[in-house]
């Protein structure tokens, strides 16, 4: 959470945070550990079928609950936000 704001105040745009010098190597490394995924997912992929789009969403899901440590669990927190808006979804 606190990555945003410090890279913001050094500059970065939003666009291009990932290739912004800014990043701390270790932050780097983390969001393409654990959530570069979400860039290779479908999720804005129009005219997925109904299927589909719910199995990205499934998978989603159980790679946020797959990030470790306190970091992963801000995730797990945010994701479990968005899902108790959408409780269709769940």
């Amino acid at each position: 959470m606190g990555y945003r704001s410090a890279a913001h105040k050094e500059g970065c745009p939003n666009r291009q945070l990932l290739t912004e010098p800014c990043l701390t190597h270790e932050v780097r490394a983390f969001i393409e550990a654990n959530l570069s995924f979400l860039v290779k997912s479908q999720l804005e992929v129009a005219g997925l079928p109904l299927n589909r789009s719910l199995a990205v969403i499934s998978e989603a899901q159980d790679r946020i609950d797959s990030v470790p440590g306190s970091k992963g669990n801000v995730f797990k927190e945010k994701l479990a936000q968005v899902m108790q808006k959408n409780q269709t979804l769940s």
